[in-house]
């Protein structure tokens, strides 16, 4: 069955025709086919531009990497064309070459000169998509052909956001289960470094498959069925992201934290949320008692060092940022992909200033209309600090 056929049927089979119906499909089967045609497709066309290539108008290795890093699931590539053909304006027709440079950039397997014939058509495909205020803006400054050969990661990681807004905005998602999540704010009173003698907030990096990190934030995480409640839960994730443990000896941690805490409270108690701070005199203190014979191995570590140290499969990097940087970046406001850059007070120099990307929700989250509106856990800590 040709490919631009079963991209245009796939809104029934999908069941998006009636709101809510996506939770029990298994969309699995439905892209095997397409999968296979577009890999023919694809397999024939680089046979026959084999012999003829230029190197020069290949990309480098570190941009094939860049683009695969964060090249979108046939599944998904194609659920976001289908919802091109849903919001399509009339002037804008999806034919068979368009759907198929689309995919391809999508997928990560663009050819550079590609490129312009796809910038040409995505801004008619996507006028009429009911996209928030930011990612139209990011979208909108992203119109040209250059910038699509020299972002290739940025623009597909936009694609990733725009298929979350779409799926939301059409209510098609499975309906959310409440999952239940326990967080440690670890604060110290003074950052205890010279010139930075300011409260701080401990945050540790997030990776990707690829082991890059994505963005900061606060340790915490689901809470297991088998946790006792959210601070265990809590205290686990932080043996498993922080101290790098398989089965992380809670008791021992959460006895460790309660030693070396001024206080080791609740910020957030709800259902299904666990948010706790665990204040600190220093954060040489912390990092003395509960990294240095850890993930440290014995050994002091330079701050340059902590911000790149491998912790666990999924989590690269620690730091502290102060709440002074905080509440300047949130005045600020966030960054077009909606997540906060914060001034990094311990890695700066007077001529280069070092920011920390935070990950959504670890102090707040940008609405639909543009706003940015800070969570529970940030507001108490603000009064505690106030």
């Amino acid at each position: 069955m040709p490919l631009i056929h079963n991209m245009l049927n796939m809104e029934e089979e999908l069941g998006y025709a009636s709101v809510g119906n996506v939770a029990e499909v298994d969309i699995t089967e439905t892209f095997n086919h397409v999968t296979i045609d577009t890999k023919r497709a694809r397999k024939a066309e680089n046979e026959r531009e084999e012999g003829s290539k230029n190197e020069a108008e290949s990309m480098s290795d570190d941009e094939e990497d860049e683009m695969h890093e964060y090249a979108l699931s046939m599944s998904d590539a194609l659920e976001l064309l289908m919802f091109m053909r849903k919001y399509e304006s009339s002037d804008a027709i999806i034919n068979t070459d368009t759907v198929s440079t689309i995919l391809a950039y999508m997928t990560g397997e663009l050819q550079i000169d590609h490129i312009p014939s796809i910038v040409e058509s995505w801004s008619m495909l996507t006028q009429n998509m009911p996209l928030s205020a930011p990612l139209r803006r990011a979208l909108d400054n992203m119109m040209t052909p250059a910038l699509w050969a020299a972002h290739y990661g940025h623009i597909l990681e936009m694609f990733g956001y725009m298929l979350s807004e779409l799926r939301s905005a059409a209510k098609c998602v499975r309906p959310a289960t409440p999952q239940r999540a326990g967080f440690l704010y670890v604060v110290c009173d003074r950052l205890d470094e010279s010139a930075i003698n300011k409260p701080a907030l401990f945050v540790i990096g997030h990776t990707n498959r690829a082991g890059i990190i994505k963005h900061f934030g606060v340790p915490g995480g689901l809470r297991d069925d088998d946790d006792r409640d959210f601070k265990w839960g809590a205290c686990r994730e932080f043996g498993e992201e922080v101290l790098g443990a398989e089965h992380p000896n809670v008791p021992l941690i959460i006895k460790t934290l309660t030693q070396i805490a001024t206080s080791f409270i609740p910020l957030v108690e709800t259902d299904h949320l666990g948010s706790f701070l665990v204040r600190v005199p220093t954060a040489s203190l912390f990092e003395k008692t509960m990294l240095l014979n850890t993930i440290f191995k014995g050994q002091t570590q330079t701050k340059e060092k902590k911000l790149v140290w491998r912790l666990s499969g999924e989590t690269t990097g620690l730091t502290w940022i102060t709440l002074d940087a905080i509440n300047a970046a949130i005045e600020h406001g966030p960054w077009m992909d909606g997540r906060l850059r914060v001034t990094s007070d311990l890695l700066s120099t007077p001529k280069l200033t070092k920011y920390i990307t935070l990950r959504p929700f670890t102090i707040g989250a940008m609405l639909r209309n543009g706003e940015y509106q800070v969570g529970p856990a940030w507001e108490a800590l603000k009064s505690i600090w106030a």
